[in-house]
């Protein structure tokens, strides 16, 4: 055993000795105290309001054959795999970035403004904080009705298609209430277009659709497409999926996301991805199935067919010996 050197001390810290330290240290440690609250109370004040969506489906495992025991056996060992396939796959990009598509959330719309981004900023984060307080001034006194009203755009980007991967930016500028102008701050005036119909300029495809209201002339409006991948990426960390502990054919999604309607949309939105990808995964099966079945039948209709001419052939040799063999006896 290795043997303390004789230059280092032992300091022993009683409990006395620790209440002495922190009378004599007693305003520092509440000013501290006091900085870190207002700072968490701070941030949590600024940060967006986030809705929480929660959903549960039964994931049915498939039938198996033998005896009880391998039967038990072999189940668990499904459940346990069809959990994990099903929360892998309900995370992965594939299912979120098809969620992403069908509810158009890569192209977002706000009102241009003057204002310096870092004012825009402060206003969204002051925004923030008032929701933030009237979400838990409604919380405390266990409001029924929601106190938080969802703001309805004028306008909005339907049939979004964007590959890229890195935000784009566009400049959308109403000459009337039906036409537009798409100006880009690069290659300047990209063409002019109509609500309703779809606008297309390189790998950027989209609809504008909205009420087509006089107040909408020469209103003017800034148009962001975020990489699908990014959004992905993202989504990924506000969605949490989990199995039921006693039941691992349970899974439950929960969904942490911006708008009250958008949270439920998109989880929904997820649910029919992963639906469309079983049914998919199950043509897929069925198809290779029946591509084996064919090729099966094939070989066994070759197989038929030598066997069937290799008997002619031996039967047509037996009848040729029987006919010499009456040649001979007469």
């Amino acid at each position: 055993m290795k043997q303390p050197d004789s230059d280092e001390k032992t300091i022993l810290l009683s409990f006395s000795d620790f209440k002495r330290i922190c009378k004599k240290w007693k305003q520092p440690i509440i000013r501290g105290s006091l900085i870190c609250a207002a700072l968490a109370v701070l941030v949590s004040l600024l940060l967006p309001v986030k809705y929480t969506s929660e959903a549960t489906f039964y994931e049915k495992a498939k039938a198996s054959n033998g005896n009880s025991a391998s039967k038990s056996t072999a189940l668990l060992l499904l459940g346990e795999e069809r959990e994990n396939s099903a929360i892998v796959m309900l995370k992965s990009h594939k299912i979120l970035e098809a969620a992403i598509k069908k509810l158009d959330l890569q192209a977002t719309l706000e009102r241009y403004t003057i204002l310096p981004s870092p004012i825009v900023r402060i206003f969204k984060h002051l925004n923030y904080a008032k929701e933030n307080l009237m979400a838990q001034g409604a919380h405390l006194v266990r409001s029924r009705h929601p106190v938080i009203v969802d703001s309805v755009p004028d306008i909005t980007a339907k049939n979004v298609k964007y590959s890229g991967e890195v935000p784009l930016y566009y400049d959308i500028q109403f000459a009337s209430p039906t036409k537009y102008v798409v100006t880009d701050s690069i290659e300047g005036k990209l063409g002019g277009g109509l609500l309703g119909v779809p606008f297309k300029h390189s790998n950027v495809e989209f609809t504008i659709e909205g009420s087509a209201r006089t107040e909408a002339n020469q209103r003017r409006y800034e148009m962001k497409f975020k990489p699908i991948r990014k959004m992905a990426e993202d989504l990924s960390d506000d969605l949490k999926v989990l199995s039921d502990y006693k039941d691992k054919s349970f899974i439950t999604l929960t969904l942490h996301f911006r708008s009250r309607k958008e949270t439920s949309d998109l989880l929904n939105a997820i649910m029919e991805a992963y639906r469309e990808h079983l049914i998919d995964e199950h043509h897929i099966t069925v198809a290779s199935q029946v591509t084996y079945l064919k090729q099966r039948r094939k070989t066994m209709e070759e197989q038929l067919g030598a066997l069937m001419h290799e008997h002619a052939e031996q039967l047509s040799a037996h009848a040729g010996s029987l006919d010499l063999l009456v040649a001979t006896q007469q």
